[in-house]
């Protein structure tokens, strides 16, 4: 990017400066939470419904049964080989 012009580059940091701290407009009065919570009716869920989510429920049951029944036991400590050929046995002493 070429190097502006002190003139130039003051009027783009002004030009930022009312995109970033522009006031917000108020778009007239809004509802209360309240108040939509009043129009809107609370209905029970369908049988069909129900049983989707109990299905849905059930297999998330089975999934996590199953990765924890696949997960390798937990180990003491790191597996070494006793000696692995060409290694020489530990002495004791040195």
């Amino acid at each position: 990017m070429a190097p502006q012009a002190p003139r130039e580059q003051e009027q783009s940091i002004k030009a930022r400066k009312r995109e970033i701290f522009e006031e917000e407009q108020d778009f007239g009065p809004r509802k209360p939470f309240a108040d939509y919570l009043a129009m809107t009716e609370a209905t029970p869920l369908t049988s069909p419904q129900k049983a989707m989510l109990w299905g849905i429920g059930a297999l998330v049951v089975l999934l996590l049964v199953a990765a924890l029944l696949t997960m390798p036991a937990p180990s003491s400590g790191p597996h070494h080989a006793a000696n692995p050929q060409g290694a020489a046995a530990p002495t004791a002493g040195r």
